[in-house]
C-alpha cells in the first residue's frame, strides 16, 4: 500500500477552509461570541484586524500566530461548592440532612456542560404524617368501619417504619347545592370537606372520631373529592402538617370526581383558587369557587411534597390510574372486602423512601438538566434506595443555551418527598471584561463612537463598521437606496440589512440588493455550477478551464487522455467537453469504439498492455516512479497471489491479461479495467513472475529426427525429379540426332514381331465370303 502525505501547504489550505466555514463568524461583539451557546467561540481584540474576529476554539488551537494569547478572550467554567454539610439524622429534633451539596456557585458560559453530583440518603424515624380523606356517603359505612377496626393495627405497623407517627382523618360527601344534593332525602348530610380529625398520635380519638362521624348522601354518581383534596393539603394549619414531615394522604371513596366546570350545574364559576378556606369547621367557599382542576391537585401536591393514595372500588378504576399519569407521584390502590390499609400505606412509605425523584423548581426554559438517576448512568425518573446501597449519587449535567437579560439566577433542585434543595447560584457569561470598561469616544469610530475589544460601539445616531454612516438607520433616503424600485415593501429584498444606503450581509444572495438567490443556479449532477463554479448573481461563475451554463464542459482535453497514455480517446475518438465521442470501428458498419477512453475493441487491448506494462514494471520492482507521479491519483494498483488472480472477483473477470517479457525471460502478469463511474484504472498484479518456458527434449528430439527426415526424403525426391528431368532432355536429344540421320525414331529396326502368320491352303477366302452372305 502506498501512502500519500499532505504537505504543510496543503494541510493550511485545509485548515483555512475550515476557518471560513465557522459558525461563530457570524458573531459581531465579544459578548455575542462568547454566548453562542451552538459551539465554543473565543474572541480576539487585536486592533486591524482582517478576519473574523470571533472563532471556533478548536480551529484556533491548530493557529497560535491568530491571535495574540492577551487579547484572547475564551472565558472558562468556574464551580465551587459553597455548602456541603454531612447526612445528618434527627437528634432531639433538630432537622435532619438528607440531601448534599446544599449549596454551588457556578459562573458558566452558554453551551458549555457543567457536570456535578448530587448524594441522597434518606433519614431513619423521620416524620410520618398520614391523613385519611374518606367519602362518607352511605354506601361507604362497611369500608368505614374496617378503616375503625385497622386504626391500632395501622399505627403499630407504621411505628416500626418510623417512631414519629401522626394519623388525621377528614371527610366528604359534595358541595350543599341541589341538583348534586337534596336536603329532603334520607342520609341528606352532605358537605365538600370536613377535618374531622387534624394530625395526632392519639389512635384512641382517631377510631373515636371514625365512629362519630355520620353518612352523607348525593343524587349523582360524581364526588367532590377534589374539593376536599385541595383543602386538605393547602391548609396547612388546621391539618398541623408538619414542616419536615413525609405526608400522605389516603383517598378513599368509591366514585369518580367533579372536576373544574362541573360547578356551573350549580351556578358556580369563580375558578379554584388554589387557597385554604376552612374555618370554624366549614369549608367557607364551597359555594363560591369551582372544583379544583387535575392540574391544579397535581402542582399543590408537588408544592407541598404530598404522596396521594387513591382507593377505590374496581368500578371506578380506570378514573383513578389514569390520574397516576397526571398527578405525579400517585399511586391507585383497589378497594375491596378484607382490604388492609396498612399494607397500602406502608407500600406507600417504602416508595417515598427508596425511590429519590428530583424536581427543579422554577427553572428557566433556556436552562437545560440532565439527570442520570438510576445510579448506573442511564437517564431514569428515579433512583433506587437499597439496604446494600444507602446513599445513591445522581450525576447531573447543566447547561446554559442562551444569553438572557439577566445574568444572576438562583436555582433550586431537590428530593420531591423531602424538603431538602440544592441551590445553585448560576452567573452567566455573556460579557466580556474589555467590553465592561468605560470608553472614550474615538477617532477609530470617526469619533461617533467608542472602541471596545476591537470594535467600534457607535453612538446613537451612528451606525457602520467604523460609525461612519450618520443619522437615523430608518432614515427615508437611506431606505430608498436599498429597494429594487419604489414600489419593493422590502429593504433588500427581505434578504439582508441596509446600511448607508447600500444592503449588506444578505448571505446566500448577492447583487445589489440581495435579489440573486446564490442557490437557484443550474444544477448538474445535483452539484451547484457542477461543483466546477459559484453561484454569483443569478449565474454560474465558472472557474479556469470550464463553460456552459452549469459550468459542465470542460476546456482541457485532460479527461479524455486515459492514464499512462498520451492520445486523446486512445486514438480513436475526440473530446467534447471532457467526454470522448468515440469513431465507428469500420466506416461500413455501425460499431463503435466504447469505453471512457474509447479503448474497447477487440484488437485494442494489445496496445493497452503496451503502454501499461512500463508501469506496472517500476511498481513491481517498487522503483520511485517519479514519471508516473502525475497520474497516481487516477489509478489504483494492487496486488494478488497466482491463486486469486487466476480465480479473480466478479469485477475482474473478463479483464484482459498481459505479461511483460524481462530480460531473464521472466515474465510479469497483470490485468486492467477501467471504472466506468470513477473514471480511474484498477491494475491487478500477480506477486509471483511467470518463469520462462522450459525446453521438452522428447520434442526437440523427435523434431529434429523428423526435420532430418523430411530432409532425407526432400532430397531424393529432388534428386528423382532432376533425374527423370535429365533423362527427359537426353531422349529429346536423341530423337532430334536420329531425324536427322534418316531413321524412322518410331519403329526400331531391330524390333522382331513376336507372332509369325502361316496361311491354310484348303481355305477359300472368296467361297467363305459367299457363304456369310447367303
Amino acid at each position: 500500500m502506498k501512502l500519500i502525505f499532505f504537505s504543510p501547504v496543503l494541510l493550511l489550505l485545509f485548515l483555512n477552509s475550515i476557518k471560513c466555514d465557522s459558525q461563530c463568524n457570524s458573531q459581531k461583539t465579544c459578548g455575542d461570541c462568547i454566548g453562542y451557546a451552538a459551539m465554543k467561540c473565543v474572541w480576539c481584540a487585536k486592533e486591524d484586524m482582517k478576519e473574523h474576529r470571533c472563532e471556533s476554539e478548536e480551529l484556533v488551537k491548530h493557529d497560535k500566530s491568530w491571535c495574540p494569547i492577551d487579547l484572547l478572550y475564551n472565558p472558562d467554567l468556574k464551580m465551587k461548592e459553597t455548602l456541603n454539610n454531612d447526612f445528618k439524622p434527627i437528634v432531639n429534633g433538630s432537622e435532619a440532612i438528607q440531601f448534599r451539596p446544599q449549596k454551588i456557585d457556578i459562573k458558566v458560559r452558554p453551551g458549555i456542560p457543567v457536570k456535578f453530583e448530587m448524594s441522597y440518603k434518606p433519614a431513619e424515624d423521620f416524620p410520618l404524617d398520614v391523613y385519611f380523606l374518606m367519602d362518607i356517603s352511605y354506601s361507604m359505612k362497611s369500608v368505614k368501619e374496617e378503616l375503625r377496626n385497622q386504626a391500632y393495627e395501622i399505627f403499630n405497623h407504621l411505628t416500626v417504619l418510623s417512631n414519629n407517627v401522626r394519623l388525621g382523618i377528614g371527610s366528604f360527601v359534595e358541595k350543599p347545592a341541589y341538583p348534586y344534593y337534596d336536603k329532603n332525602q334520607p342520609h341528606s348530610t352532605s358537605y365538600s370537606f370536613k377535618n374531622d380529625l387534624a394530625l395526632t398520635k392519639d389512635v384512641q380519638k382517631f377510631k373515636d372520631v371514625i365512629d362519630a362521624s355520620p353518612t352523607g348522601a348525593n343524587f349523582d354518581d360524581l364526588e367532590a373529592g377534589f374539593d376536599a383534596l385541595m383543602q386538605a393539603m393547602t391548609c396547612v394549619e388546621e391539618i398541623k402538617w408538619r414542616n419536615n414531615s413525609r405526608r400522605i394522604i389516603v383517598y378513599v371513596t368509591e366514585s369518580a370526581y367533579h372536576s373544574v366546570g362541573d360547578g356551573k350545574m350549580i351556578g358556580i364559576i369563580k375558578p379554584n383558587d388554589m387557597k385554604c378556606h376552612y374555618k370554624d369547621g366549614l369549608h367557607q367557599t364551597a359555594l363560591d369557587l369551582d372544583y379544583p382542576s387535575v392540574s391544579q391537585i397535581n402542582a399543590i401536591a408537588l408544592e407541598k411534597k404530598i404522596k396521594i393514595i387513591f382507593v377505590a372500588k374496581p368500578v371506578v378504576k380506570d378514573v383513578y390510574v389514569a390520574l397516576e399519569n397526571y398527578i405525579l407521584d400517585s399511586k391507585y390502590e383497589e378497594l375491596k372486602a378484607g382490604s388492609k390499609t396498612v399494607e397500602i400505606i406502608e407500600r406507600a412509605y417504602k416508595e417515598l423512601t427508596a425511590n429519590v425523584a428530583l424536581d427543579r423548581r422554577d427553572w428557566p426554559e433556556f436552562i437545560d438538566l440532565i439527570l442520570e438517576q438510576d445510579c448506573k448512568s442511564s437517564t431514569q425518573s428515579n433512583c433506587k434506595i437499597t439496604p446494600a446501597q444507602p446513599i445513591v449519587t445522581i450525576p447531573a449535567t447543566l447547561k446554559v443555551n442562551s444569553c438572557p437579560k439577566e445574568k444572576f439566577h438562583k436555582l433550586e433542585i431537590g428530593p420531591r418527598s423531602a424538603s431538602d434543595i440544592l441551590t445553585i447560584n448560576l452567573e452567566i457569561d455573556c460579557e466580556c471584561e474589555c467590553e465592561k470598561k468605560n470608553a472614550l469616544v474615538s477617532p477609530k469610530c470617526n469619533n461617533a463612537g467608542f472602541y471596545q475589544c476591537g470594535v467600534c460601539k457607535c453612538n446613537t445616531g451612528s451606525y457602520g463598521d467604523d460609525c461612519g454612516c450618520s443619522g437615523t438607520f430608518s432614515a427615508a433616503e437611506y431606505f430608498n437606496k436599498c429597494r429594487a424600485n419604489q414600489n419593493d415593501t422590502n429593504l433588500c429584498s427581505g434578504r439582508g440589512i441596509c446600511r448607508c444606503g447600500k444592503c449588506e450581509e444578505c448571505p446566500g444572495f448577492s447583487g445589489e440588493f440581495c435579489q440573486y438567490d446564490n442557490t437557484a443556479c443550474p444544477q448538474y449532477n445535483d452539484k451547484l455550477c457542477a461543483g466546477n463554479g459559484k453561484c454569483a448573481l443569478g449565474k454560474c461563475q465558472c472557474g479556469n478551464s470550464w463553460t456552459k451554463d452549469d459550468c459542465s464542459c470542460s476546456l482541457t482535453n485532460d479527461n479524455c487522455i486515459a492514464p499512462y497514455s498520451s492520445e486523446i480517446c486512445s486514438g480513436h475518438g475526440t473530446c467534447k467537453c471532457g467526454e470522448c465521442i468515440c469513431d465507428k470501428i469500420k466506416e461500413d458498419k455501425d460499431e463503435r469504439y466504447a469505453g471512457n477512453f474509447c479503448d474497447s475493441c477487440d484488437d485494442c487491448a494489445e496496445k493497452r498492455c503496451k503502454e501499461l506494462e512500463d508501469y506496472v514494471f517500476c511498481y513491481y520492482m517498487n522503483n520511485t516512479c517519479d514519471q508516473f507521479l502525475n497520474q497516481t491519483s487516477r489509478t489504483v494498483i494492487s496486488m494478488a497471489s497466482k491463486e486469486e488472480f487466476q480465480s479473480p472477483t466478479p469485477e475482474w473477470r473478463g479483464a484482459k491479461k498481459c505479461e511483460k517479457i524481462l530480460d531473464s525471460n521472466e515474465a510479469i502478469v497483470f490485468m486492467f479495467r477501467t471504472d466506468e463511474t470513477t473514471r480511474k484504472l484498477h491494475i491487478l498484479v500477480q506477486k509471483e513472475m511467470k518463469p520462462p518456458n522450459k525446453a521438452n527434449i522428447i520434442i526437440a528430439v523427435s523434431s529434429a529426427i523428423a526435420a532430418v527426415l523430411l530432409i532425407g526424403l526432400l532430397t531424393v525426391i529432388i534428386w528423382k525429379i532432376l533425374i527423370d528431368l535429365h533423362d527427359a532432355r537426353e531422349y529429346k536429344k536423341f530423337e532430334q540426332q536420329a531425324k536427322g540421320e534418316g531413321y524412322d525414331v518410331s519403329q526400331n529396326p531391330l524390333y522382331t514381331e513376336p507372332a509369325t502368320n502361316f496361311r491354310n491352303p484348303a481355305y477359300d477366302e472368296n467361297e467363305h465370303s459367299a457363304i456369310n452372305k447367303i
